[in-house]
């Protein structure tokens, strides 16, 4: 298989992930260099081993030689999603790859449609490398005792020489069990996603204020305002949250200095594109991504369906990688109105975070120019008045006749397993 074998080998990903760590404080143009130098033989072992790619190069009459840098990633084709969904997983894999030696990912997102994605050991390492750079950066030392509530991580070489020690707990043992595992662990740092986190802050504030955390983990979901200071305030301690995609592992974390993501340039070129040009500072736009060192599968320029706003100021911080000011959401999630405005959905969420007696919300568009908010008031008693809050809260956010439905409910049933959506665009015709 072409392609350098510093990519597809254990022992130098080994050597590589500590020694990687330094290169977060270098200056931007010396990251770029780094950058290119890994996107010019990843583009031509795609091309030439890789049959989605090597097509996509030839139909858009490319050579990888044509791409010199970062600089002119502009000129490859954008893969969507779908379109890998629909490619052959023989065709998404690089010619002479084991394919019974990888690690098989699966991943759905919005669309209910599985895909699998393949890695090598060696690039499952190097992934958790950086990973683990960026918990360490938050706050992670080696002899922290860990809790993480979901998927079970796998035994690499920092776990087996008793460092980083880490136990996993299944989401759908439920709340009490998840709280009786962290008063029997003790744990000094908590990783899991938002949503159970949220509904174990609620229920045992008092409990969990005993056990002195260190840190909070959070990934895998929407971070909302509202259930961070929730968090934060039941486990007593700071929330840090991890951006990342099964295709590409990290993609963004949060930095306790300055508070923005840092993106993970050494690990995968993160474009921010709006109408087809890069987002300026202050903008939404989506994530596009290339991993640059995912070989056995690649992705390049691959569109994951996630809408981010570039900082307006970037704010003075040793780490210099590039910033993600904030997540705000799946783009299928954003309100798109018959008028041409679209609504992230932050903007509505910012808005009911702030009010008072507001347990629970869910918000959907259930028309071209309609949305529905159901609430879970504190008190049902006054659901009449919350009811006008809510519609006043959001009308000055909201396009000009969209009709703002709201429904109280007594609870929301809450899945500890599933992706918790607060907002959901409109699934009809445009």
């Amino acid at each position: 298989m072409a392609g350098p074998s510093r990519n597809m080998s254990t022992a130098s990903a080994s050597v590589e992930y500590p020694a990687c760590w330094p290169r977060t404080f270098l200056p931007p143009e010396t990251i770029r260099r780094y950058q290119n130098r890994a996107l010019r033989p990843l583009l031509r072992h795609a091309a030439t081993n890789v049959p989605y790619y090597r097509q996509l190069f030839a139909a858009s009459g490319l050579h990888p030689e044509d791409i010199r840098g970062v600089a002119d990633l502009a000129r490859i084709p954008i893969t969507e999603k779908i379109d890998l969904q629909q490619a052959v997983f023989a065709d998404r894999l690089a010619s002479g790859v084991d394919r019974a030696a990888c690690r098989i990912h699966e991943t759905s997102g919005s669309t209910g449609e599985v895909m699998r994605i393949a890695r090598t050991p060696a690039e499952e390492l190097r992934l958790f490398g950086r990973r683990l750079r960026a918990q360490v950066f938050s706050g992670l030392r080696p002899w922290s005792r860990r809790v993480l509530f979901g998927s079970t991580p796998r035994r690499l070489l920092p776990h087996r020489l008793g460092l980083f020690r880490v136990n996993s707990v299944e989401l759908g043992r439920g709340p009490e069990p998840m709280m009786e595992e962290l008063e029997l662990r003790r744990p000094h740092v908590v990783k899991g996603p938002p949503n159970a986190l949220g509904l174990l802050a609620e229920k045992y504030p008092e409990r969990l204020a005993a056990l002195r955390f260190q840190r909070v983990f959070t990934g895998a979901e929407q971070l909302s305002p509202h259930t961070r200071r929730r968090i934060e305030d039941a486990f007593g301690c700071p929330v840090i949250d991890f951006y990342g995609a099964v295709e590409c592992n990290l993609i963004a974390w949060q930095c306790l200095r300055c508070g923005i993501y840092h993106t993970c340039d050494d690990s995968v070129i993160v474009e921010v594109v709006r109408g087809g040009r890069p987002a300026q500072p202050g903008e939404d736009g989506e994530v596009v991504i290339t991993a640059l060192h995912s070989y056995a599968m690649p992705f390049i320029r691959y569109r994951i369906g996630d809408m981010v706003r570039v900082p307006a100021a970037r704010p003075s911080c040793p780490i210099a990688f590039g910033a993600i000011e904030s997540v705000q959401g799946r783009i299928v999630d954003y309100l798109r109105f018959s008028n041409g405005v679209r609504v992230s959905p932050y903007t509505v969420m910012d808005e009911l975070d702030i009010l008072e007696g507001l347990q629970r919300y869910e918000v959907a568009q259930v028309g071209p120019a309609a949305i529905l908010i159901r609430f879970q008031p504190v008190d049902l008693n006054g659901k009449e008045a919350m009811s006008r809050l809510v519609r006043a809260q959001c009308e000055p956010v909201l396009p000009r006749k969209v009709e703002i439905q709201t429904e109280a409910v007594e609870r929301f049933e809450v899945s500890l397993t599933e992706k918790r959506r607060f907002v959901t665009g409109w699934r009809g015709d445009d």
